[in-house]
């Protein structure tokens, strides 16, 4: 079976679950509706193409008989493109780059696709100092995202992206303006904590865009 087979059939529904975290066999089958018998044969597949890992069994369930839990091994894009003189289809093995493109890509609305695609390219420099970024919030002229760095780095970027207008290379398309909400991670849990609604709302419905060391996870 090739690899497009097995991403755009039944199996992905396990590459879904896993995607949210480390699960056992009988969590997949809640959260999918997949028979544990299923979730066996097709978590083998999905193991022989690397994509995902049988841990080792663990006790974390308790007394009992341990657990055995699958994980990610990799990350991956798959698309396929057709066209007037072109059609294709690619696997890639996802860096940084691709990563924080594709995410742009999953943005629901096309023109938010365009006016962040501009951004993360003209604030290149500046945001390698950013641990994450999500989009938060966006409409018709705004689009506001969470940006999470260090201490060291944290006035520095509220200086350079705090807010920036993205022009639209076409005449008849408005700009837009980009509002960055730059904390550190710190500052992120203990205003979650107090339950703020300013952070409450930042992270409503994040859509994840950079991710280097992974500290989104837990509020995605």
């Amino acid at each position: 079976m090739e690899l497009e087979s097995i991403i755009t059939n039944s199996p992905w529904s396990i590459v879904e679950a896993l995607a949210r975290g480390e699960k056992s066999p009988s969590e997949i089958a809640k959260e999918t509706g997949v028979s544990l018998a299923t979730i066996s044969q097709q978590a083998k597949l999905l193991a022989a193409y690397n994509l995902i890992t049988v841990a080792k069994a663990t006790a974390r369930g308790g007394p009992g008989k341990p657990k055995q839990t699958y994980a990610l091994s990799k990350e991956l894009a798959f698309i396929a493109m057709a066209r007037k003189g072109f059609a294709g289809k690619r696997t890639f093995k996802l860096d940084d780059v691709h990563k924080a493109l594709f995410n742009t890509l999953f943005l629901e609305r096309n023109e938010d696709q365009y006016y962040l695609g501009k951004f993360l390219w003209e604030r290149e420099e500046s945001l390698q100092q950013c641990e994450a970024l999500a989009v938060s919030d966006s409409n018709n002229r705004e689009l506001h995202l969470l940006v999470i760095t260090d201490d060291a780095h944290l006035e520095k970027l509220r200086k350079e992206i705090s807010t920036t207008t993205i022009k639209h290379v076409q005449d008849k398309k408005e700009d837009r303006k980009v509002i960055c909400w730059t904390h550190t991670l710190a500052e992120v849990k203990a205003g979650l904590e107090r339950n703020d609604e300013y952070f409450r709302k930042l992270l409503a419905h994040p859509h994840v865009i950079i991710d280097r060391k992974n500290v989104l996870q837990e509020f995605t």
